[in-house]
């Protein structure tokens, strides 16, 4: 048996798998690309363990797209990142790492080897 982390159906070893699977759909896109409804799906099951979930989802999601965070720190200015767009016309970013960074926030599960 071996512990995994389980997104959906998807399973990862390490947070580190985590982040470079969903960095891998972020890198995809181009900035304001709206994003297909497969990975759409895989965003949404890993929008859940985000610790503000109900905020960012707000009165329902209409769809993702990639566009440039907007930040006051310069760092961070040029970056894309994934937007939720809602049902009422907002939108607001949201960080693939704030879904998975903090200690048993996506807990490990044991699995059997197939």
């Amino acid at each position: 048996m071996q512990k995994y982390y389980v997104i959906g159906q998807n399973r990862f070893t390490s947070k580190a798998a985590i982040k470079s699977h969903y960095r891998a759909i972020l890198n995809k896109y181009n900035p304001n690309d709206k994003v297909d409804l497969e990975d759409s799906k895989q965003l949404y099951l890993l929008l859940r363990y985000h610790p503000h979930f109900e905020e960012k989802r707000g009165v329902g999601i209409k769809f993702f797209r990639v566009e440039t965070a907007v930040q006051i720190d310069v760092v961070y200015a040029k970056n894309n990142c994934f937007w939720i767009h809602r049902h009422d016309g907002t939108k607001i970013d949201f960080s693939i790492h704030e879904c998975y960074k903090y200690k048993n926030q996506i807990k490990k599960v044991e699995i059997e080897n197939d």
